[in-house]
């Protein structure tokens, strides 16, 4: 089994709750957002509640409701950071599910590109899809399944599931050519680098390269996410060690 059955296993409204209550900001404003729908539901009960009032309330309600949208976003990115990262492990089922359909541990790198569905627990994007996922600690997952994944990475390619070609610089992408802008960003760093299975960059290069390419795209990573990235995109052979020879491009 690849997830730990005795172990705890957290939603994705668990996680966006952690989120919030360790980040110091985002619980501030959270707070500020549910007193302000509080005050203005009580502010509604009090008056006439005349058409004009309605409306007034509507607009009011639907403001308020989008700032809190965006403060739960930020929650859910800073998840999906975690995720990346490999501080938990996201397990789930590909539909259509039946009584004999398995658990699958989820590739940590997916998670920079997955569209998420926290009400209905699911996650879908580039041609896959799980449903009734649920997370576990890194500490709690047995050994094998994290060797699994490791091993895993020997074998994916670097671009994800059914990925399309990168968008040439000043081409307007369609719907159908969306690329997330961590694998944009990824894309880039493989094309700035020539990474092969052969030539590789140093870890530390890369992860340099990916924060300053980052910063200026208006992207924010945190460290961790930015060494998950560099590692993910090197080789797998580059990752285990050696003597291979490292490529240092010029500077240009």
């Amino acid at each position: 089994m690849l997830f730990n059955p005795a172990a705890k296993r957290f939603t994705f409204r668990d996680l966006r709750a952690l989120a919030v209550m360790t980040d110091p900001a985002l619980k501030k404003q959270l707070n500020a957002s549910t007193a302000a729908r509080e005050f203005a539901e009580h502010v509604y009960s009090q008056c006439r509640q005349t058409e004009e009032d309605k409306r007034l309330f509507g607009e009011e309600l639907a403001v308020l409701k989008a700032r809190s949208d965006a403060i739960l976003k930020t929650a859910y990115e800073h998840v999906r950071q975690e995720l990346a990262a490999e501080v938990l492990y996201g397990f789930g089922t590909k539909p259509p599910v039946t009584p004999q359909s398995a658990i699958d541990i989820i590739p940590p790198h997916y998670w920079l590109f997955l569209q998420l569905k926290p009400e209905t627990s699911e996650a879908f994007g580039h041609g896959v899809h799980y449903v009734g996922i649920f997370f576990q600690r890194k500490e709690d997952v047995p050994p094998e399944t994290i060797a699994l994944v490791n091993e895993s990475r020997g074998n994916a390619s670097v671009a994800t599931p059914d990925m399309p070609p990168p968008v040439s610089a000043g081409e307007q992408p369609d719907e159908d050519r969306y690329i997330p802008p961590y694998v944009q960003l990824q894309l880039d760093a493989i094309k700035h680098f020539s990474i092969t299975p052969a030539h590789h960059t140093l870890k530390k290069t890369i992860t340099g390269w990916l924060e300053k390419e980052a910063a200026a795209r208006g992207i924010e990573l945190s460290g961790r996410m930015l060494e998950s990235l560099a590692t993910s995109i090197r080789p797998p052979e580059a990752q285990k060690g050696g003597n291979k020879k490292q490529h240092e491009p010029a500077e240009g």
